[in-house]
Parts: structure tokens; sequence; C-alpha cells
């Protein structure tokens, strides 16, 4: 199957370093991209053909009202959109929306944290694991705020684990506020 999608700007980002972009949506869905005048022709099977217009068409659609993505960010969602069917490239980059919480305004910085604060939108409990300074703890800590400041619960339970994590703190003399701060100094 044979599909042309007009495109009117921001065709260079789209294609990405070395086509690297244009490259990741031939290998995930299939097809074959060719640039012709003023729009991209897509060949392949019907499905990833209808796939690859839908994303195209998002992407024309978002840089024609303004957005700008940065280094990489194309990249990260083509490749998750690409992988996922139920997933729209427009949503992603929307679901980057600003929250605020109290006096402060969050926007998250990386898909995962959209997707994460997405999941503990969505999900009543979501477990964050990943390498140390990504933003769990502070994304799912601004979340309860939030949640606390919209009544949509009534109190937060702030839990750590009871064993070590890298630091011993075994016998500590002094106040039980002195004992306990070692465990919630992350929260």
């Amino acid at each position: 199957m044979k599909l042309s999608v007009r495109m009117s700007g921001g065709i260079e980002p789209l294609f990405g370093t070395r086509d690297e972009n244009i490259r990741l949506l031939e290998t995930n869905l299939g097809v074959l991209v060719r640039m012709r005048d003023d729009s991209l022709e897509i060949e392949g099977p019907e499905a990833g053909v209808e796939r690859t217009e839908a994303i195209l068409e998002d992407y024309a659609e978002l840089v024609g009202h303004g957005h700008v993505f940065s280094d990489g960010e194309l990249h990260n969602c083509l490749r998750l959109v690409s992988g996922d069917a139920g997933l729209s490239l427009r949503a992603l980059v929307e679901s980057g929306r600003q929250r605020s919480f109290g006096k402060k305004v969050i926007t998250p910085k990386t898909i995962n944290q959209r997707l994460y604060l997405d999941a503990i939108e969505r999900h009543d409990l979501v477990f964050g694991v990943g390498p140390a300074g990504t933003g769990k703890t502070y994304l799912a800590v601004a979340m309860g705020v939030s949640a606390l400041l919209a009544k949509r619960v009534s109190r937060i339970i702030l839990t750590r684990p009871a064993v070590e994590a890298g630091e011993k703190l075994g016998f500590l003399p002094g106040t039980l506020k002195e004992k306990i701060d070692p465990y919630l100094r992350p929260l």
C-alpha cells in the first residue's frame, strides 16, 4: 500500500540526526518512507502505513500549533508511539502539561516522567522503579500533596523501607525526631 502525507514544515526535526527518527518508524512499523517535494510517501503493509500516517499527521498538527521538540524528545516519543498502537503522538505530547501543587507548578521533563504522572493520576497504586535522581520520589510526593489540597484524599502516609539503604545507621542516640529524620530526609 502507498500513501502520501503532506508536510508543511518542521521536516528537519522529524528526520532527526542521520535520519534516525524516520529509520525508527520504518523499522518498528515495517514501512518505507520517502521524501517527495512537499510530502512524505509511505509504502508498506496497510496497518503499518496507516499507523505511520496517523503519527505523521499528529506531528504536523503539533508543529503547526507551535510545539517545538527538544533534542531526543521526538525520538523518544516516536519510539513509544510506534511500539504502542493505543498511544497517539498528540496525546503523549499533551500529557506533559503543567500541574500545580499549591504555590508550585511542575512540568514533567522527560517522557518517562509524563508516563509516571499519568499512571499516578489513573491508578491507586503505582510502583516507581529506576535509578536515583530521576524524580520518582519528588513527583510522587508532589502528586500526593496535590491530591491532599484538592481533597481527593484525607491524609498522606509516608513510608520508607525498614532496611538500611547504603548508610549504616545502627543505634541512633537522641530524640525520636533525630532517629526518624535519616529515613524521611528524601521525602
